[in-house]
């Protein structure tokens, strides 16, 4: 279904300048940069060559067809492009430019022009006002956000551009790979709906992330979403919650957010899990694609010292998961590793002289356990702490067995190679234990509505005429809600 967008052969960029820092430059950039093996094809009618590419008038000037267009010409000029374009056979196109619905009916107009352009010979539009879009697996940099990121597994679906570039910088600084990117924009034809199917049965896309401001289909979001997430994890930070906010998006995109309430049902329904801010946004990301899920609600906490592990301890309790520890049998062998002043209950206290040896025992004592379906590791800084080699030693632990394991090194610049450590290893790491905790029940409560009983719809005998007539006489009046 976008197929031309995801996998273009020949790819024209339309608008495509010869001055660094313009975006028909940066674009034309990064996909030169990011090692795109198709054609390329700048065209722009006052320049012979553009980044050593020779350079066409109009896309059908090249003399074959293309795939994919991204248009980065001024808004007058996007029809005009946006017909030559599809004269040259392209079957998708991103209009990055701005300046439609989000500034008024003008630009609204315009808008509904260009899609029914698109819609009418069949080709998809992504956009318009959008930062472009990312697919690691052929290496296509179709935006101007920067560099291509490292190939992993999440993919991301966002409604803001400026955010994209946020996201990709900071998978960087957590070494987590993507797999898709997507700024969807004003969606006047391809939305987060299209992408969720897609991006569902996509094999790169192991977890979905997406930042939305309003959902224009409710029921088509409700199916596609709940198809996605029994293959994988979608989790989705929603913006618009209040009344300032909803002002905001629609600024921002040209729409108004539908009532919070209502996505949170949507999203339960779903099983959507939502983030509540950026920081949840990777926190979960994060502990979703790299750690299996919990089998259960067993918790338990390995810690150098007594007030972190406390506080670990009220976070799992708080969340409706449950404190548990050690099998007794275990316990002793474990506590035969460990200095006599060490607590093997829950929390483990392994004592503020810890060395990695000792979160290596408990850990390996956590896998041999059967009572146990998760475990929170917390390192604070002591003068005789050995971050990167406890670092190391937890990796060790985790590769013992399949049980859930989330760090949290606290601290700043004293952790920081440790923390860094974790993140080329792959293992989740959080600057807080309730940050971690919180990543943790979002990964109970998903494998929870995996395992949630076959949905059975009960029907009732109702006056239907009666409830037609109440929504008609509201409808007439105007009103859009039922008291």
């Amino acid at each position: 279904m976008l197929e031309p967008l995801l996998y273009p052969k020949t790819i024209a960029v339309v608008g495509a300048s010869k001055k660094p820092g313009k975006v028909g430059h940066e674009i034309l950039a990064n996909l030169i940069k990011g090692g795109f093996t198709g054609k390329i094809i700048p065209v722009n009618p006052t320049a012979d060559q553009v980044l050593d590419l020779p350079c066409y008038k109009s896309p059908v000037d090249c003399g074959e067809s293309i795939d994919l267009s991204l248009i980065v010409v001024p808004n007058r000029a996007v029809v005009e492009a946006v017909k030559s374009s599809i004269k040259a056979g392209a079957g998708a196109i991103v209009v990055i430019t701005a300046g439609f619905k989000e500034i008024g009916e003008e630009g609204a107009a315009l808008e509904r022009e260009v899609a029914e352009i698109c819609v009418s010979h069949g080709v998809r539009l992504l956009g318009p006002n959008c930062l472009g879009l990312i697919n690691t697996e052929n290496r296509m940099n179709a935006s101007f956000g920067g560099d291509i990121p490292m190939a992993g597994g999440v993919s991301v679906i966002s409604q803001s551009g400026a955010l994209c570039t946020a996201i990709l910088d900071t998978a960087a600084g957590l070494n987590l790979g993507l797999a898709k990117l997507f700024s969807i924009g004003n969606k006047a034809d391809v939305s987060e709906v299209d992408l969720l199917r897609v991006l569902g049965r996509d094999e790169q896309t192991k977890v979905i992330v997406g930042y939305l401001e309003d959902i224009t289909s409710g029921d088509d979001f409700i199916k596609a979403a709940t198809e996605a997430s029994t293959i994988k994890p979608v989790i989705i930070l929603k913006s618009g919650t209040t009344v300032a906010g909803l002002k905001a998006a629609s600024s921002h995109t040209g729409v108004l957010a539908g009532a919070d309430t209502a996505y949170g049902a949507a999203f339960m329904r779903s099983g959507v899990i939502r983030a509540e801010n950026y920081e949840d946004l990777f926190d979960f990301a994060t502990a979703f694609a790299i750690q299996p899920l919990p089998k259960g609600d067993r918790v338990l906490i390995i810690t150098n010292a007594g007030g972190p592990g406390t506080m670990a301890a009220d976070a799992v309790e708080n969340a409706g998961m449950r404190v548990m520890s050690l099998d007794r049998n275990v316990a002793t062998a474990l506590k035969s590793k460990l200095p006599a002043a060490a607590s093997v209950g829950n929390p483990i206290d392994v004592l503020g002289d810890a060395d990695p040896d000792r979160y290596l025992a408990a850990l390996e004592a956590a896998q041999e356990d059967d009572s146990v379906d998760a475990v929170i590791v917390i390192l604070t800084p002591q003068a005789m702490t050995r971050p990167v080699e406890t670092a190391r030693a937890i990796v060790v632990g985790c590769q013992k067995g399949d049980k859930t394991v989330l760090a949290s090194f606290m601290g700043g610049r004293g952790v920081l190679p440790g923390r860094d450590a974790l993140a080329a290893a792959g293992l989740p790491q959080y600057y807080s234990p309730e940050r971690a905790v919180a990543a943790l029940k979002a990964m109970h409560d998903y494998a929870a509505w995996k395992r949630r009983p076959p949905r059975i719809v009960a029907r009732f005998r109702v006056n239907t005429r009666r409830v037609e007539r109440i929504i008609t006489r509201c409808l007439r009046a105007n009103r859009r809600q039922l008291g």
